[in-house]
């Protein structure tokens, strides 16, 4: 079922389709109203449904793990990794490829295919945030917050800077 599902999304990647999206993640779109960043767009991405919440919630205790070991965790068009100085973030993937995504380590019961359909979806969202708060983020910097992971401020140019969402390093 795996192989199928990546067979999927190179289908639809060569024939110039938007990846095929699950529906998994809900993106959150808030203009800030407080006196010293006044009309500063607010994006929020989290799991939408009771069953993506329970893989979101391994997925980012993988990740976090990974992170507090100082190893990167690529996140399609997001890369993080914990330095001495805090959370860095960079540019990952342009495109939707299998490679830009370091697989969270599941428990048992829970099926590779859904995180796989996770992974794309997440890809589907980061994308789609990330090109609007770019787009968005004149005169004053955007927000991106990946729950319980992390959130990531951008200007304009790209990524000025991250922090840890609901954990610490």
């Amino acid at each position: 079922m795996r192989k199928l599902v990546w067979v999927l999304v190179g289908l639809a990647l060569v024939w110039g389709q938007a990846v095929p999206s699950s529906g998994f993640f809900r993106i959150t779109e808030t203009r800030s109203r407080t006196v010293s960043s006044p009309g500063a767009w607010r994006y929020l991405i989290t799991p939408r449904t009771q069953e993506a919440r329970r893989y979101w919630k391994e997925m980012v205790g993988s990740w976090r793990w990974r992170l507090r070991a100082g190893l990167e965790v690529k996140l399609g068009p997001l890369v993080l990794r914990h330095s001495p100085r805090g959370l860095l973030v960079r540019a990952g993937c342009k495109t939707f490829a299998p490679q830009c995504f370091d697989r969270p380590s599941l428990p048992p019961g829970f099926s590779t295919w859904k995180e796989e359909l996770m992974l794309v979806d997440l890809y589907n969202a980061l994308s789609e945030a990330l090109a609007d708060a770019q787009k968005n983020a004149r005169p004053l910097p955007a927000t991106l917050t990946l729950s319980q992971l992390a959130r990531v401020v951008i200007n304009e140019k790209g990524f000025v800077k991250a922090e840890p969402v609901g954990w610490k390093p």
